[in-house]
């Protein structure tokens, strides 16, 4: 787990990161399955909810 810093983290590092999980911007399996951003945040020690709510 990564700390957090005041200033909050930096786009660039946390996108490194998220390729490196194969979490890509552009794919779009990422509106439908909220699985890997889960992962990601899990990453940096933010918590999620177990419970998905559709956007209508």
């Amino acid at each position: 787990m990564h700390a957090m810093h005041s200033k909050g983290l930096q786009y660039a590092d946390v996108k490194a990161k998220a390729n490196s999980m194969a979490i890509f911007a552009e794919d779009k399996t990422l509106y439908s399955n909220t699985g890997y951003v889960r992962g990601l945040l899990t990453e940096y020690g933010v918590g999620t909810s177990t419970d998905e709510l559709k956007l209508t």
